[in-house]
C-alpha cells in the first residue's frame, strides 16, 4: 500500500537531494549549505566516534534547537551500538540539554532498553524498542475500547518526537488541534482504502492554505526533515553506489542486477525498462566518476559518495525535460542564485542536456522512490493513516521485525521475529524468507513458523559455508504480505553479526586501523566471565584473557598493540553460549 506523499513532503524531500543524507560532510567539522532551516555540522572524534549536530531554527528566526548525536557507525552510515542523543534548546542564547537519551542501534535502528532524561521536568524514563519500533514507553497504551485519534496514536508511538516538538514551542494542544482537524475532515469524505493517498493529501493541502495550520505544518514537516532523510539512507541505488565505489563493482547496473535485483523490478513496475534503467545509471556513473576516484579506507568516505550521488541526481534532474516540474517545485524552495555553485558540474550537466533519452523514465522512477522513502518516516502522516483505517475498519498490512538470534553452524543460523501488530486481521503465516540478493521475498527460500502475534525463533540449514546471505522475517493477513528489516550474514563468520539475543552486542575496535594500542567496546546483558582471544590471519591466537564483567553494561578493554606485527586480526569474545567476532587492522 503507498505512502502518502504530501505537497509539502515533495517540496521538502526534492530540496532534500541536494544532500540525500542530511548527515553529510565533506571535511569533518565544516557546515552543508543550510537545508531549508536547517544547518549540519559533523565532528570525528579521536577514538572513532562521530558526533552529528543538526542545528534547526524556526521560520521567524527567534527559537534555535540543537539535536546532537553521537556513536559509531556501520558501513552505509548508519547508527551502531551505544549512541548517545542530546536535544539542546538555545532560544535564550545559552545552550541548555533539555532532554538526554541514550541507548543502542542495531542496523540504524533503535533498539533494547533506552533510557530518556527530560531536565525540565527532571523525570528519567525508559522505552523499550525492537528494531525501531516502540514496544514499551510510550506515554499511553492505545485503548481497546475505543478507536484512537491521529494523536492517541502519535503519543503511544512516537512520544519523543512529541517531545521534541515542543522545543518548537508547539504544545500538545496545538499538535492535537491540528491533527484532531486532519482527522475531522477526512472522516467527511468517502472514499476506498486505495483512495486515501489521494484524499490525505487533497485535505492537508487544503488545510495548509490556513496560515495558522500552515505554520503549524512547516514546523512538523522541519521537524521530520532529518529523519526523513536518514531512512532514504536505505535506498538501494545508494547502497549499489558505496558498492561500486568501494571498488565491488565497475558499474552500478552491474550491482543492481547482481545484488539488488528487486530494486531493478521496482524500476519496471514504475515504468522504466532494463534498457532505460541501464542508459541512466551510465549517465550517474559517468557524473560521479568525473569527480575522481574515492579511497574507501577514507573515515568521510561514505559521507564524500553520498554528497556524490546527491548532487548527481539533481544535476540529472535538473538536466531533464522531463522533470520540468519536479523542477519547478524545486526553485520554488531554493531560487536559482541558491543553487548556483552547489549543484551544477558543467560537463555532466553539458552531457545531460545533449542526451534527453528514455532514461528520463528512469531518473523519475528513481526520484519518485527517494520521496516513498522520505514519506514512509513521517510520522504523523503514518500516524493519521492508521487513525482512518481504523475507525473504517479497513486492514494494513502487519507490523514486524527481524533480529539475528543465534549462530548455530557453518551451515545454519537462528532467527527471531516479532508481529508487534496485526493491524485489523488475523496473521495467517509467518517466518522468514532469504536469499543471496537483498530484499528477499516469498519467491525466494523460505520457511514458515506458525501465525499470529508475538515472538517466533526458526533456524535456516543448509547453508553454503562462507557465503553471504540476507535474511528478513514475514508476516500475512488478508492485506497482504509485510516485511520486517532486513538482515545480512555470512556463516563462516555469522557470530560477528551485531546482536546477540542471550549474549552481547556492539563489539566494536577502534581506532582501526590501530597503532600500538586500541580499544574493546561491548555491550553485554548479564553478569559473567568472558573470554577475549585475538587471532591472526593464520588462526594462531596472539592474545588470550579472561574478563569479567559485574553485571549488564557497556565495558570497554584496553588492547597493547605493541608486538603484534602489521596485519589483520580477529577479536573474538565468547560467554559460552555466544561468540561475536570483529576485525582489527595493525599498522607499523
Amino acid at each position: 500500500m503507498k505512502t502518502p506523499i504530501t505537497r509539502r513532503t515533495i517540496f521538502s524531500a526534492i530540496a532534500s537531494l541536494i544532500t540525500l543524507a542530511v548527515f553529510i560532510l565533506l571535511i569533518a567539522g565544516s557546515e552543508l549549505m543550510p537545508l531549508s532551516n536547517q544547518k549540519v555540522k559533523t565532528e570525528l572524534l579521536p577514538d572513532g566516534r562521530i558526533t552529528q549536530t543538526v542545528s534547526y531554527q524556526h521560520f521567524n528566526g527567534k527559537v534555535w534547537v540543537d539535536k546532537e548525536v553521537t556513536g559509531f557507525i556501520d558501513n552505509s552510515r548508519g547508527w551502531k551500538g551505544e549512541v548517545e542523543e542530546k536535544n539542546i534548546d538555545l532560544s535564550t542564547g545559552i545552550g541548555k540539554v533539555v532532554t538526554y537519551e541514550k541507548g543502542s542501534y542495531i542496523d540504524g535502528k533503535r533498539n533494547g532498553k533506552w533510557t530518556v532524561r527530560d531536565s525540565t521536568s527532571n523525570i528519567t524514563k525508559t522505552c523499550l524498542y525492537d528494531m525501531g519500533h516502540i514496544v514499551e514507553g510510550g506515554k499511553s497504551g492505545l485503548s481497546t475500547d475505543s478507536i484512537p485519534s491521529t494523536y492517541d496514536i502519535l503519543l503511544a508511538k512516537n512520544p519523543l518526537f512529541i517531545d521534541f516538538l515542543k522545543l518548537f514551542k508547539l504544545e500538545d494542544d496545538t499538535l492535537k488541534i491540528f491533527t484532531d482537524t486532519l482527522d475531522a475532515l477526512l472522516s467527511k469524505l468517502d472514499f476506498d482504502a486505495a483512495g486515501f493517498d489521494t484524499n490525505y493529501g487533497n485535505v492537508h493541502s487544503n488545510l495548509t492554505d490556513n496560515a495558522v495550520f500552515d505554520s503549524i505544518s512547516t514546523i512538523i514537516s522541519d521537524a521530520l526533515v532529518s529523519d526523513c532523510l536518514y531512512r532514504m539512507k536505505s535506498s538501494e541505488l545508494r547502497l549499489a553506489e558505496l558498492d561500486r565505489n568501494r571498488r565491488e563493482v565497475e558499474k552500478t547496473y552491474d550491482a543492481i542486477t547482481a545484488k539488488y535485483p528487486g530494486y531493478l523490478a521496482s524500476m519496471n513496475a514504475a515504468g522504466a525498462t532494463n534498457e532505460d534503467f541501464g542508459r541512466f545509471c551510465l549517465k550517474l556513473d559517468s557524473i560521479m566518476d568525473s569527480h575522481g576516484t574515492l579511497n574507501p579506507a577514507d573515515p568521510l568516505f561514505i559521507d564524500s559518495v553520498d554528497v556524490r550521488l546527491s548532487k548527481a541526481l539533481m544535476e540529472m534532474a535538473t538536466a531533464s525535460a522531463a522533470l520540468v516540474p519536479l523542477r519547478a517545485r524545486f526553485e520554488k524552495v531554493f531560487p536559482e542564485n541558491r543553487l548556483e555553485g552547489s549543484l551544477y558540474f558543467s560537463e555532466g550537466l553539458k552531457r545531460l542536456k545533449a542526451s534527453q533519452q528514455s532514461g528520463d523514465k528512469a531518473l523519475t522512477a528513481v526520484i519518485n522512490s527517494l520521496l516513498v522513502l522520505y514519506s514512509e518516516a513521517d510520522v504523523v502522516s503514518q500516524a493519521v493513516k492508521e487513525s482512518c483505517f481504523l475507525k473504517r475498519k479497513w486492514v494494513q498490512l502487519p507490523v514486524i521485525t527481524t533480529v539475528y538470534s543465534d549462530h548455530n553452524s557453518t551451515t545454519s543460523v537462528t532467527l527471531r521475529g516479532n508481529v508487534i501488530e496485526s493491524a485489523g486481521a488475523e496473521v495467517t503465516s509467518r517466518g522468514f524468507v532469504w536469499a543471496t540478493t537483498y530484499n528477499p521475498t516469498l519467491e525466494n527460500n523460505k520457511v514458515v513458523s506458525g501465525s499470529g502475534k508475538g515472538i517466533f525463533l526458526e533456524t535456516i540449514i543448509g547453508l553454503v559455508q562462507g557465503k553471504a546471505y540476507f535474511a528478513r522475517s514475514f508476516a500475512t493477513n488478508s492485506a497482504g504480505t509485510a516485511y520486517g528489516n532486513i538482515i545480512e550474514f555470512t556463516t563462516e563468520r555469522a557470530a560477528s553479526v551485531e546482536m546477540k539475543e542471550s549474549g552481547f552486542t556492539d563489539f566494536i575496535v577502534y581506532p582501526n586501523p590501530a597503532h600500538g594500542a586500541a580499544t574493546l567496546n561491548c555491550s553485554v546483558s548479564s553478569a559473567g566471565d568472558y573470554q577475549l582471544t585475538v587471532l591472526d590471519m593464520n588462526g594462531r591466537a596472539v592474545l588470550s584473557k579472561k574478563i569479567n564483567f559485574p553485571g549488564a553494561g557497556c565495558y570497554s578493554e584496553k588492547l597493547d598493540l605493541t608486538t603484534f606485527a602489521a596485519g589483520f586480526y580477529n577479536c573474538r569474545i565468547s560467554n559460552g553460549k555466544s561468540t561475536s567476532v570483529c576485525r582489527l587492522v595493525v599498522t607499523k
